[in-house]
């Protein structure tokens, strides 16, 4: 893959490497800009499903956030109305904060699983991932 030049002149593995940078940082728009981009002007099968994949991760962690929000949400009503037990309420909170931590850590190690792969001039399969970006590219 490194040896593969993009019809703009840049190399593939430098937009893919920008792709993860982006997605490190959580900037959506410049993912989706460069994204078009490969899409649009460059027209290669490999950039783009590397792109694709990374924006599917980033948007996949950020949706494993916002739904366990949601439940904890949820459960933190619950048990305040239910009057529950002060260490029920600081466990769960506690577990809120694990939570987070975890999928912080999950997802910085598909990003470098992905990343060791790029660099080693591979295509990078990021588990899990890339099975949903072929759903979503074909």
């Amino acid at each position: 893959m490194e040896k593969i030049m993009g019809k703009s002149g840049m190399k593939v593995i430098g937009m893919v490497l920008l792709a993860y940078l982006l997605a490190y940082q959580g900037s959506y728009i410049a993912l989706l800009l460069l994204l078009g981009f490969a899409l649009l002007v460059e027209r290669e099968a490999v950039l783009n499903f590397q792109i694709g994949q990374v924006l599917v991760l980033r948007v996949l962690y950020d949706a494993v956030l916002a739904a366990w929000n949601v439940i904890h949400r949820v459960l933190s009503d619950l048990f305040e109305m239910f009057d529950a037990n002060h260490d029920t309420v600081r466990g769960l909170h506690d577990f809120n904060k694990n939570f987070g931590t975890v999928a912080w850590y999950v997802f910085i190690v598909l990003l470098v699983i992905g990343l060791i792969a790029v660099l080693s001039s591979k295509e990078a399969k990021i588990p899990i991932i890339s099975g949903l970006t072929k759903k979503f590219f074909n």
